[in-house]
């Protein structure tokens, strides 16, 4: 006879016990640095695994010796999204400054305009009572 080992399935959420929330981060830290040694292994792949404990504790993982090169293309990426969202947050500037100027340049176009009618329409009554008497 067979016995069947029946997995549970735990619900995914934050563990509010201090002391559980260490013990859980210390095995599932473990679990994902074997992990990552197996990656390394079989697929003969470059891998690093950088962790942040709740408290700050930094563990990290590397399947080289030498992770600065790991560590090259992580920075260059990052340096290389920093300089992405800089031109388009330069970009996003100049439109909204071309923007600015022309609601300056269309509102003084306009203000003059409006301070003429202003003074038509004081100066001449409307027309809509005469009309209705012609008729």
């Amino acid at each position: 006879m067979v016995r069947k080992i029946e997995i549970k399935k735990i619900e995914i959420k934050k563990i509010e016990n201090l002391n559980n929330r260490k013990v859980t981060f210390s095995k599932r830290r473990n679990g994902l640095f074997k992990k990552a040694q197996e990656l390394s292994i079989l697929c003969d792949a470059e891998v690093a695994v950088i962790v942040f404990s709740t408290t700050g504790k930094l563990y990290e993982f590397s399947s080289t010796r030498d992770c600065s090169r790991i560590f090259h293309f992580v920075f260059k990426f990052i340096d290389m999204q920093d300089q992405e969202a800089m031109a388009e947050i330069k970009a996003l500037r100049k439109q909204l400054e071309e923007i600015e100027n022309k609601s300056k340049v269309e509102f003084k176009e306009i203000d003059p305009l409006d301070r003429g009618t202003a003074s038509i329409n004081s100066s001449n009554p409307p027309l809509e009572p005469y009309l209705l008497l012609r008729l």
